[in-house]
């Protein structure tokens, strides 16, 4: 398995330009997101290194269900007041797309694989899964949910605060997100490294969203089927973020 590692360099250039964004952030959401979050890891290490009973596996599961539930009911019902979400291209191709142009930087398109993997799992991530990720690695949902909430925060970004156009279409039941290289490296980037760089230097990504990016394997069951209880996993793909001056 592989493991993506972000680096973040130049964070005074970065975040004096997204600060209005950032600022917005609810102090409702990390409260209750910081709080559910910190209860389930505690859960979750008590128990990752013993042979789970179904008690325990259920627990965990309706824990991390709950997260990725409250997400989803304050960024895609609340904040955008929709009953759904959709990322596609300006020219209506459905997200992500292999004939779409790659971005030229490689790092860089690391931030858009990172993208695709997030939106996957959102898509798909069903309760089922969650309970056998927490049967084969407890504390992978950890990751996971960590990452589920910035593209949270990536689907409902005010553009404007990023110097971003055209971003978002409302119809009556669903939300499209114009997902083009330019939104996800003027949006998702700077949010990347505010929220799984802002207490470390290097983010090591989950092992599901890695295989994804590393592999362009969407079979989650299979990715799943593979997983292990050891996370301390260094053959992940790294992502490195640094400032035009040093490219």
């Amino acid at each position: 398995m592989c493991r993506v590692v972000l680096i973040y360099m130049n964070p005074v250039v970065i975040f004096a330009v997204f600060a209005m964004s950032i600022s917005q952030l609810s102090a409702k959401e990390s409260t209750l997101f910081n709080v559910k979050r910190s209860q389930y890891i505690s859960h979750a290490k008590a128990i990752s290194k013993k042979q789970m009973t179904d008690e325990e596996v259920s627990a965990l599961t309706e824990e991390a269900a709950s997260i990725i539930d409250d997400m989803k009911n304050q960024y895609i019902f609340d904040a955008l007041k929709t009953d759904e979400i959709v990322l596609k291209y300006l020219n209506g191709k459905d997200f992500p797309d292999s004939s779409e142009p790659t971005v030229i930087d490689p790092n860089d398109q690391k931030i858009v694989g990172f993208t695709i993997a997030c939106y996957w799992l959102c898509k798909n991530l069903s309760k089922d899964l969650i309970s056998k990720i927490v049967q084969k690695s407890p504390l992978e949902m950890v990751s996971i949910i960590q990452e589920l909430s910035v593209f949270f925060k990536f689907i409902s970004a005010d553009p404007n605060d990023f110097g971003h156009g055209t971003f978002r279409e409302k119809n009556e039941t669903a939300t499209t997100i114009f997902s083009t290289n330019e939104a996800i490296l003027r949006i998702m980037k700077p949010l990347i490294c505010k929220n799984l760089l802002k207490d470390c230097v290097i983010y090591k990504l989950s092992r599901l969203g890695t295989t994804i990016v590393n592999d362009n394997n969407f079979n989650l069951t299979a990715i799943i089927d593979s997983l292990k209880r050891n996370t301390a996993d260094d053959s992940r793909i790294p992502i490195y973020i640094v400032s035009e001056g040093e490219k």
